[in-house]
């Protein structure tokens, strides 16, 4: 994976983290834009349509339903379903949480398996 992709994929998280909650953290939409604005610049494709949800559902935003149209149209761009049903449906709907996948270095299956922190990588 290039860094830059790399980069983008943990602003990526970093802002679900805010976003729903999750590692612990409080919700924060504030720091969600944040972050998500930082992975939508390298054109990660989650992020791009969780920064359009967030300004259509004004959550650590203004509203702003002509922008979020923009970034759901980016997204589908860069492949994101939930974009391209949200462009076809007209319905607005909030993903659940992803899943967290690590990473994981282990020599054989005999070996402990040492799962990286996602905010260390």
């Amino acid at each position: 994976m290039f860094e830059s992709t790399k980069k983008a994929e943990i602003w990526a998280k970093c802002g679900d983290d805010f976003f729903y909650g999750l590692e612990g953290e409080k919700k924060d939409y504030e720091l969600a834009l944040n972050f998500y604005e930082k992975a939508m610049k390298r054109k990660h494709p989650r992020a791009t349509f969780m920064l359009g949800l967030c300004n259509e559902l004004g959550r650590g935003v203004e509203k702003d339903l002509e922008y979020a149209e923009i970034l759901y149209e980016m997204a589908t761009e860069y492949g994101d379903k939930d974009a391209e049903k949200r462009l076809a449906t007209g319905k607005v709907m909030v993903p659940p949480p992803p899943e967290r996948i690590y990473e994981c270095e282990t020599e054989n299956d005999n070996e402990d398996i040492n799962i990286l922190d996602w905010r260390m990588i």
